[in-house]
């Protein structure tokens, strides 16, 4: 029976899909990865058009090295939570994880995350670093794919799931939806999520709070995984706190979250439902004071990071005196400046710059 199981969750990015199987495929070939066939299994939850899932059956067929778990009775509109909880429900493994079919996960840094969740078990939850790529969808050049700044990613081996709680959403940065989860945790955790939750902002925070409630994350150091980021990407998290603000839709959609984490909080700490709720409460306005400030501010540091997103390494390099953390970013020069994540990022240069790669986005 596979290890680790590896869900591939596509929504019309045909491309997207071939590149990281292939990417996947390429590495039973190497000694080094001389297990991933009998360590790994794939599961690709496709809600894509009929048409869209033709081309992916294609790109799934003909795959030499793995075969693929596919399911793809999805419909377009539906809730991509309940394709999330759906979907785990075939993993018989004793790891799982979420790769989206934009992003790459590197074999070797899920392996690691593996190998320390089966020697720890007080921890359910283990990544490693992430950094972001841009793209050029015009230019197959090498240079035109550029390496970029990266996600703060922190070890939380607090003992008390309060504490753990108030400083994860406190200071939130980054999901723990690409992790390497104890597949029986990922498997209630989503379950919940589609229960109470319907857009991708309370969507991304819930699943992450569920995680470190019930045990402590490891962040390993070492490269994990490669997001891509681009002005033309459809796999952005669109909707924003501030957005429901707006709408009016904010009240219901933060109670909804809120009685699910106060719930199971209440389950792993000494926290009654009150106490809990006050918790809850009081971590959410330390992260929206610090993701969502007003005015001038919220203009220049939104402008800063959308700079900082498609800065090429070298500029990044030249500007190392910059360390403070800018809302969401850090510059993370020692990993810009390392041999063994250039390595790593060198081999998906290579599936991007192919016409297999980049063929679907012409």
């Amino acid at each position: 029976m596979a290890k680790i199981t590896i869900i591939i969750p596509t929504y019309n990015r045909p491309h997207c899909l071939k590149r990281i199987l292939n990417y996947y495929d390429s590495f039973i070939e190497l000694p080094k990865e001389a297990k991933m066939k009998d360590d790994f299994e794939f599961v690709v939850a496709d809600s894509s058009s009929d048409e869209n899932k033709k081309r992916n059956q294609e790109v799934i067929s003909a795959l030499k090295n793995f075969k693929v778990l596919r399911f793809n009775d999805y419909p377009e509109d539906i809730n991509p939570w309940y394709k999330f909880a759906d979907a785990v429900n075939y993993a018989k493994s004793e790891f799982c994880l979420i790769c989206s079919d934009d992003d790459f996960v590197t074999p070797e840094g899920i392996i690691k995350s593996a190998a320390f969740l089966e020697k720890n078990f007080d921890f359910s939850v283990c990544q490693g670093k992430y950094l972001i790529f841009s793209v050029d969808p015009q230019n197959r050049d090498k240079n035109k794919i550029r390496l970029g700044a990266g996600y703060i990613c922190e070890s939380l081996t607090l003992s008390d799931a309060k504490d753990r709680v108030s400083y994860y959403l406190a200071d939130y940065q980054i999901p723990t939806f690409s992790a390497v989860h104890r597949t029986a945790l990922l498997k209630m955790i989503l379950t919940e999520t589609a229960k109470f939750t319907n857009d991708n902002r309370f969507g991304e925070l819930l699943p992450s709070l569920l995680a470190v409630t019930y045990s402590k994350m490891k962040c390993l150091d070492i490269p994990y995984a490669f997001l891509e980021t681009s002005a033309h990407s459809t796999g952005v998290t669109t909707c924003t706190i501030r957005s429901f603000i707006k709408d009016g839709s904010y009240d219901e959609k933060y109670a909804n979250f809120k009685n699910c984490l106060a719930m199971h909080l209440t389950k792993n700490s000494k926290l009654n439902t009150e106490e809990a709720n006050e918790t809850i409460d009081k971590a959410m306005s330390e992260y929206l004071a610090k993701n969502y400030p007003d005015g001038i501010r919220y203009f220049l540091i939104n402008k800063i990071k959308n700079v900082l997103n498609f800065l090429p390494v070298e500029m990044l390099q030249r500007i190392k005196t910059i360390s403070a953390k800018i809302n969401f970013w850090r510059l993370k020069n020692k990993y810009l400046d390392s041999a063994e994540y250039h390595k790593d990022f060198n081999k998906i240069k290579d599936y991007l710059i192919t016409e297999s790669a980049l063929g679907g986005r012409r």
